[in-house]
């Protein structure tokens, strides 16, 4: 299912749609047996942004960007869902992201310099639908973290 009615939302749909639109279908829901008329609406569902998100191949987008920088290794991510609740956080996922990233164009340069290459890499993806990316950048001859 990819909409939903708002008259139809519960907060026990709360996973399906998300806090805002769970909550306005309480709202409306108890509005209507008030008898206080309310105009229809409608929400798209988590699972049709999860769809939206695979369709649209953000995971793949992201590599693709950062394969400008040569990388012998990337491992990305999504940790969205342990942000559920924070600024950025939206149903689905997508928005926060764990990037570690091996490139001989990091060799020599400064954690924040490597940082940098990254953001750049990604370019417009940092702005949206980026809200967050934990990076740990290093160089193949850089030692392993806890080696």
């Amino acid at each position: 299912m990819y909409a939903a009615w708002l008259k139809d939302l519960r907060m026990t749909d709360l996973d399906k749609v998300g806090g805002k639109n769970a909550s306005l279908g309480e709202m409306i829901g108890g509005l209507t047996r008030s008898g206080i008329r309310v105009p229809g609406g409608f929400a798209t569902t988590a699972e049709a942004y999860r769809a939206f998100l695979a369709h649209s191949g953000l995971d793949q987008r992201i590599r693709e960007r950062l394969a400008a920088l040569d990388p012998v290794l990337v491992e990305l991510e999504d940790e969205s869902e342990r942000h559920r609740g924070h600024a950025g956080y939206v149903e689905g996922g997508g928005t926060h992201w764990r990037l570690t990233i091996v490139a001989r164009a990091f060799a020599g340069k400064p954690t924040v310099a490597r940082h940098r290459m990254v953001y750049q890499a990604l370019g417009d993806l940092m702005q949206h639908p980026i809200h967050a990316l934990a990076i740990q950048a290093r160089a193949p001859d850089d030692a392993a973290p806890g080696a």
